[in-house]
């Protein structure tokens, strides 16, 4: 088996095992398995010798082990995600003070230009800088922030999706709807 693990869509690393059969080793199931291996030249003895020392693991066994598994897996990307969101800061703390910025003042309107303002940095260069740490623009950045508060607040709240839209920053309900 193979468990790839991904971070922000890049493979890092892969869990690899095998060699587990699903029922304890038996002359039947070796003779099984010799008769579909004995076409290729493969020394007899030797797979004997490796088929009898093989671990095996009941059905529920494996799914517990993949599960477990499944789980080492998100749980690097979760690291490796926060890994890169350190370096990210690291290598832009600019970028980190206008997220700051963002997250404080998103019910209000946002343009690129007060973020810049607040940074100390021109709003063309914030442009470029954010891009490229963020791989989105900050338009996109500040809609999609405002989103995912507008999400919550659907989900734990009983307020009006137009008091909702409002408290998540949408001056104009047509921005929210899209």
């Amino acid at each position: 088996f193979a468990i790839p693990i991904f971070v922000e869509g890049e493979h890092i690393a892969t869990i690899n095992g095998g060699q587990i059969l699903t029922e304890p080793p038996s002359e039947t199931g070796f003779n099984e398995l010799w008769d579909k291996v004995e076409d290729l030249s493969v020394d007899k003895d030797a797979l004997k010798k490796a088929y009898f020392g093989s671990s095996h693991m009941t059905e529920e066994q494996l799914e517990s082990l993949f599960n477990l598994l499944s789980f080492f897996a998100e749980y690097f990307c979760e690291v490796g995600r926060r890994l890169k969101i350190i370096e990210i800061n690291h290598k832009y703390p600019n970028i980190s003070d206008v997220k700051e910025f963002v997250k404080a003042n998103f019910r209000e309107p946002i343009s690129l230009r007060d973020a810049a303002e607040n940074a100390g940095l021109s709003e063309s260069y914030l442009s470029r800088l954010f891009k490229k740490a963020e791989g989105v623009n900050f338009t996109y950045y500040l809609q999609r922030f405002r989103l995912g508060n507008a999400k919550k607040l659907l989900a734990k709240t009983d307020m009006s999706i137009t008091q909702i839209a409002f408290d998540s920053g949408f001056s104009n309900l047509s921005y929210f709807n899209e």
